[in-house]
């Protein structure tokens, strides 16, 4: 009888923490997924922990392919990119391994696997070539990583002009604080990222996307390629991180994180990464129907972050406890 007593108490506990949790100004929420991408929109690398650097997690988005007038390119205009596996050599990850994984049905010819060394300088100890790259409005120089990696990539992805760059381990991207609602004295930089050196996106909010698709269109967490995935256990609602401001590893309260915005949705997640294949319309349809009123009309899905500087040099892991305030 006790025993039972004791279950029925526990349970009532949990039930009473969790209302709590709820009506506080702040939530608990645990890591389940880390991933970095060492070739921006290429597929990613799920790891049980990461280490902060400078410009976000430490070889996160440090190489891109480029046109042949440096403008960077993603899956928005070539979807293939989502069947190219990026992987680097450890310790060191002087080198970087690119496999294209598509199917027979996609004919691809020739090697389907290639090496990169990723020195800022040749194995000959030459200084490489620099080139004016484009992200988005951001100029900057990057390394470029030569002939054959290039001819690889537009053989594979039927892209003429494709050259692979590196960012130099000198290099600055600044984050534009004046449009990022970033209000801190210190000044943040990312890499090769879109914007902001860390996404941030919620099991929650992607279980209600998927519980509003029409069947047979549920997708995964990689069709918004977040850097940090987190669950609530309870404690907090879908789209609950749209309130979120700040966030501290309980294990390690030097890994601290500032929200900065949401994250604006283009076509992308309509790319199926397992298949290169574009969706017309899905998910994006039924995001903004469930989103845009929140946001003036634009579709949002995961959070920006930066990571505060006494984060540099620590670890991020799965499993970790993180304390987030609410606006």
């Amino acid at each position: 009888m006790m025993g039972w007593v004791s279950i029925v108490l526990t349970l009532l506990v949990v039930i009473l923490v969790r209302r709590l949790l709820l009506r506080s100004r702040w939530d608990v929420v645990e890591v389940t997924q880390l991933v970095y991408y060492p070739v921006k929109s290429c597929r990613g690398v799920e790891v049980d922990c990461l280490e902060i650097g400078a410009r976000g997690f430490v070889h996160d988005r440090m190489v891109m392919m480029v046109d042949e007038e440096g403008h960077f390119v993603s899956q928005r205009k070539v979807p293939r990119m989502s069947l190219i596996e990026a992987g680097l050599d450890m310790p060191g990850a002087e080198w970087l391994t690119m496999r294209f994984v598509g199917d027979d049905s996609i004919p691809v010819g020739g090697d389907e696997e290639v090496r990169v060394y990723l020195g800022d300088e040749d194995l000959n100890g030459c200084s490489r070539p620099l080139r004016i790259v484009t992200v988005w409005n951001d100029t900057c120089q990057a390394i470029d990583l030569g002939d054959e990696v290039a001819s690889w990539l537009e053989r594979v992805l039927g892209f003429p002009g494709a050259r692979l760059v590196k960012f130099p381990s000198a290099g600055r991207r600044p984050v534009d604080a004046r449009k990022r609602f970033l209000r801190e004295q210190h000044s943040y930089e990312t890499g090769f990222a879109d914007a902001f050196p860390f996404l941030l996106a919620s099991e929650e909010s992607l279980q209600e996307l998927n519980q509003e698709l029409p069947n047979g269109t549920a997708v995964g967490m990689n069709r918004f390629r977040p850097n940090v995935v987190v669950r609530s256990n309870g404690t907090s609602l879908s789209w609950a991180e749209d309130d979120w401001t700040r966030a501290w590893c309980i294990r390690d309260p030097a890994v601290a994180f500032r929200f900065c915005a949401p994250c604006e949705r283009c076509r992308m997640p309509r790319v199926d990464p397992q298949t290169g294949s574009v969706h017309p319309v899905e998910p994006s349809r039924t995001l903004a129907r469930i989103r845009e009123a929140q946001f003036n009309g634009q579709v949002m899905f995961g959070q920006y972050v930066v990571a505060i500087p006494t984060a540099r040099g620590h670890l991020l892991r799965v499993g970790d406890l993180l304390r987030v305030s609410k606006s």
